[in-house]
């Protein structure tokens, strides 16, 4: 079962971007995952997935 970045522990803020579009940037933050380094919104899911802790 697949589920959302949202809820992934990987799932990190961007401070590297300007916050002057409007809303919040996150990205993936799991070296194992080939979306490391990609932005994310919060329903994207994925195989690496990994409970907060």
């Amino acid at each position: 079962m697949k589920e959302c970045c949202g809820t992934c522990k990987y799932n990190k803020r961007d401070f590297s971007k300007p916050q002057d579009k409007g809303y919040i940037e996150f990205c993936c933050g799991n070296e194992n995952s080939d979306y490391y380094g990609v932005p994310t919104f919060y329903d994207d899911d994925c195989d690496d997935w990994e409970e907060k802790d």
